[in-house]
């Protein structure tokens, strides 16, 4: 319930069983709050307010380090399998910080060319200001973020970015 789309095989990695195809067909054909796409690659996905019914039952019944335990157990097959758009939240929801980061720049060059800076942006912005202030990759690439709608407050990030790049 925590990915928000999933294909067959990462129904399979997810779940450690091989019939993931046969069994998440089965739920869309008897329209059991599933959804189908049709793409380069089949997937499927839970209703968005089953997905999210599913998920505050869950994370009534777990701690909250079991809770980020499980939502970071959900992301990294997400981002093994190159859907690292839906993994990122994911990480940051479940507080592992590392990993977001990683891949956060990783990522934000091909966005930002796609003019997506405020998808950037969100997710920097999500991070605690501790990692954000002392990680120069992500000030660089907030204020690449601010720069395309308020060069001054890019500044404010660029130049910080520079003084810890020198470091």
């Amino acid at each position: 319930c925590m990915v928000p789309r999933v294909t067959a095989e990462l129904a399979n990695t997810l779940t450690g069983r091989s019939d993931a195809a046969s069994v998440l067909a089965k739920l869309h054909k008897r329209q059991l709050f599933i959804d189908r796409w049709v793409g380069e690659t089949l997937s499927y996905q839970y209703h968005a307010l089953f997905r999210l019914f599913l998920q505050e039952e869950v994370k009534k019944c777990q701690t909250e380090a079991e809770w980020n335990a499980l939502v970071v157990a959900s992301a990294e097959p997400l981002a093994t399998h190159g859907q690292v758009e839906e993994a990122i939240p994911l990480f940051i929801a479940g507080q592992a910080w590392e990993p977001a980061v990683r891949l956060i720049v990783t990522q934000a060059q091909a966005l930002l060319a796609l003019g997506r800076w405020q998808t950037v942006q969100q997710w920097i912005e999500s991070l605690p200001e501790p990692i954000r202030n002392t990680t120069p990759w992500l000030r660089f690439w907030l204020g690449m973020c601010r720069l395309r709608v308020d060069p001054a407050k890019a500044r404010l990030d660029l130049e910080p970015a520079f003084a810890l790049f020198q470091q």
